[in-house]
């Protein structure tokens, strides 16, 4: 029985901080640092390597719009996420849960199922992916507003089947971004 309102006590209360939810806004690039694997041992697999030497130092801009309701420093929501190369772009729906310590800040998020595309020519479309793209990224933020951010963090590819015989992809990134 306890349990029950335990459960029925974490609803409402996620419930009442979704009643005075807000809008979010990010705009910023991610810059590739290195890429790896964890494989079934969970060592380190270095095949991914190269691909960041070949791809060298290239930012990559990247948007999100959020709905976040907060508890205190800690917030939660779901949107959409944005990545550009100029002359294509990619948009997949996410959920973000963010925790602010003072001026340093953790982000969660989970993202990927369906993926919208869009390339200069006029060809675009909205597909299901076999692919989640977990992120965690740690943030510092600078100025009295705290609106401008730099930091890492680290996005992997997982497929939905969870099969993870071959590994599980990961890129480590640094970056900046502004928090409206």
């Amino acid at each position: 029985m306890k349990k029950r309102w335990f459960l029925l006590g974490l609803v409402f209360l996620l419930s009442a901080s979704l009643a005075f939810a807000e809008f979010g806004f990010e705009l910023g690039a991610q810059i590739p640092i290195g890429m790896g694997a964890l494989s079934d041992s969970l060592g380190l697999s270095s095949d991914y390597a190269d691909i960041i030497s070949v791809a060298g130092f290239l930012p990559i801009p990247t948007a999100s719009l959020l709905f976040q309701g907060g508890l205190g420093s800690f917030k939660l929501g779901g949107g959409i996420r944005v990545y550009s190369l100029i002359l294509a772009s990619m948009a997949y729906p996410q959920i973000q849960a963010e925790l602010g310590l003072g001026n340093l800040s953790l982000d969660l998020s989970l993202g990927g199922f369906l993926l919208g595309y869009y390339a200069i020519g006029g060809h675009g479309g909205l597909e299901t992916i076999d692919l989640m793209l977990p992120e965690l990224s740690l943030w510092y933020s600078l100025g009295a507003r705290k609106l401008f951010r730099v930091g890492l963090g680290a996005i992997g590819f997982i497929p939905t089947s969870f099969d993870l015989s071959s590994g599980m992809p990961f890129l480590f990134y640094g970056g900046f971004k502004v928090a409206l």
